[in-house]
C-alpha cells in the first residue's frame, strides 16, 4: 500500500512564484501522483493569489476550519485546484486577515529580513494550526505530515505534545524539511500566548532552540541544499543540532538540488526520496 502524504509549505510553483524549493516541491508531488500515491499540498491563499487564474473551488466540507487563540477562535475556509498539467489537489487556506497582508511574491521568493518576518508571524502560526485541523474535516489520515522549514516547524512539537492529543493523528509521521535558502525564524512568545501554545522544555521564541525542539520532535528531518544559500550554515554548525542530527541515522536526509537538473534526475530524487518517507 503506497504512502498517503501531506505536505504543508508556505511555497509551491507555480502559485508562490518560482522558486527552487517551489519546484522541486511540485516536481516530486507531479511524480508521485503519476505513480499514484495520494499526495496533497496546502499553501495559504496568499493576498496575491488569483482564484480566477489558478481555477479555485470552494470545498463544501471546508468552509469552517477553526483555530483557538486567546480571543476566541479564528475561522477560515479551504479553497482546492490542481498543479497545472497535473492532477495533485492542493488546498488553499484562505483567511482575509492573515493572508491578505502577503500581497507580492516577493514575500515568499526571497529570504526575508527578521524585521519584515516579525509582520507575517501570526500568519504563519495560524497557518500551521489551521493546517493541522483542516485533515479532521477532510476526514483523511495522512500517514506523513511533511513540514516546511520554520514556517510549519512548530507542528512536530504539538503533535507530540497535548496540544494535538487526538487520536486522528495516530500514526502519522512527521518530517521537518529545512532548506538552505530560507533563514530559520522563530515565533515570538507574545505569538505563542496569543495561540495558546504550550510551554515546552524549549524556547520556541529563540531560533536555535526552536529548531531543536523540531528536530526532536520530528520522525524524519531533509535538508535541502539551494545552490548558493546558506542561511543555516550556524544553526546547523550547533554541536547540539549536529549530535542530535547524527543521532538520526537514516531519518535523516540531505538532498542537493544542484545536481537535479534534467527530468531524469527529478524522478530518481523523487524515488529515492518516497523511499526515505516509506522507512522512517
Amino acid at each position: 500500500m503506497s504512502l498517503k502524504i501531506y505536505n504543508i509549505t508556505h511555497e509551491i510553483a507555480p502559485f508562490s512564484g518560482e522558486t527552487s524549493i517551489g519546484n522541486f516541491i511540485k516536481d516530486c508531488s507531479v511524480v508521485y501522483n503519476e505513480n499514484k500515491v495520494d499526495v496533497r499540498l496546502i499553501i495559504p491563499k496568499y493576498g496575491f493569489i488569483s482564484e480566477r487564474k489558478n481555477v479555485l473551488r470552494d470545498v463544501i466540507r471546508l468552509q469552517d476550519i477553526s483555530v483557538e487563540c486567546l480571543d476566541g477562535e479564528i475561522h477560515s475556509s479551504v479553497k482546492s485546484s490542481f498543479i497545472p498539467d497535473s492532477r495533485v489537489q492542493t488546498y488553499f487556506l484562505e483567511q482575509e486577515e492573515m493572508f491578505q497582508k502577503i500581497n507580492k511574491k516577493s514575500i515568499v521568493e526571497t529570504a526575508l529580513s527578521e524585521s519584515i518576518r516579525k509582520k507575517y508571524l501570526d500568519s504563519f502560526m495560524y497557518y500551521s494550526l489551521a493546517s493541522l485541523n483542516t485533515l479532521k474535516h477532510l476526514y483523511w489520515k495522512p500517514d506523513r505530515i511533511i513540514c516546511n522549514n520554520w514556517c510549519s516547524a512548530i507542528i512536530p512539537i504539538l503533535t507530540k505534545s497535548n496540544y494535538f492529543k487526538d487520536t486522528w493523528f495516530d500514526g502519522a509521521k512527521t518530517v521537518l524539511f529545512l532548506s538552505s535558502d530560507q533563514p530559520f525564524a522563530s515565533f515570538s512568545k507574545e505569538i505563542q500566548k496569543t495561540f495558546k501554545i504550550p510551554e515546552c522544555e524549549f524556547d520556541l521564541s529563540n531560533p536555535i532552540e526552536y529548531l531543536k525542539a523540531a528536530i526532536l520532535n520530528s520522525d524524519g528531518v531533509t535538508f535541502v541544499k539551494v545552490k548558493g544559500k546558506n542561511y543555516l550554515q550556524e544553526l546547523l554548525a550547533d554541536k547540539d543540532i549536529t549530535k542530535m542530527l547524527k543521532e538520526m541515522g537514516t531519518s535523516y536526509k540531505e538532498i542537493d538540488l544542484e545536481s537535479i537538473d534534467d527530468r531524469e534526475k527529478i524522478l530518481k530524487t523523487a524515488k529515492e526520496y518516497y523511499t526515505y518517507l516509506e522507512k522512517i
